[in-house]
Parts: C-alpha cells; structure tokens; sequence
C-alpha cells in the first residue's frame, strides 16, 4: 500500500489502496466514515483486527468440516471393511459346501469302485 502524509495517525493511503479499504471500513464502522475521509492507523488496525477475527472463524468451520467428513469416511470404511469380510464368509462357506459334496461323491464313487 503506498502512503501519504506525515507519517502519523492521519496518514493516507494512495486513491487504489484507499478504494480497496473502503469496502474494510465498512466492516468497522459505517456512521464515522462516509467513504471520503481519510483512513487512519487506528481504523486500519481495526480492520486488520475483525479481519483476522473472521480468518479465524472461518478457519474454525473448515477444520469442523474437515472432522466432520473424516468421521464419515471412517465410518464409510468401517462399514466397507465389514461388508467385504461379510463376501469373504459367504464365499469360504460356498466353497466349503461345494468341496464337501464333492468328498462325499468322491468317497461314493470309490466305495462303489471297491473290490
């Protein structure tokens, strides 16, 4: 930001670095600024200070976000995990089955097959 002035509470800032304050002083205070007086440090400190209050609060509700949707792809996985080890019973058991008729008819053609 350019400035101008003496250098002490009354200092200015350039007309570009000024308009883009403008929309900041509002932030502040609407009834002591009509947009056409100069800014001072203090009303920059003011606006730097609600600025990173609300940085801050928005930083907040993106790491409760964050939480949130790692809490759900937890549980997403979990449940995706249980699901697979549910297929995997299901298929030991079908396989089971089918090897334990085909012993069964192993063991029928043999004793048939016995002399």
């Amino acid at each position: 930001m350019a400035w101008s002035g003496d250098g002490g509470s009354s200092a200015r800032l350039s007309a570009s670095a000024a308009a883009g304050c403008q929309t900041a002083r509002g932030i502040i205070s609407m009834d002591r600024m009509d947009g056409h007086e100069p800014a001072t440090k203090q009303d920059l400190a003011d606006v730097e200070t609600r600025l990173r209050q609300e940085m801050t609060a928005v930083e907040s509700r993106a790491n409760e976000r964050h939480e949130m949707l790692r809490s759900e792809l937890h549980h997403a996985f979990d449940h995706l995990r249980e699901d697979m080890h549910d297929i995997q019973t299901e298929l030991l058991k079908a396989f089971y089955s089918f090897t334990e008729s085909n012993q069964q008819r192993s063991s029928q053609i043999e004793g048939n097959q016995a002399p």
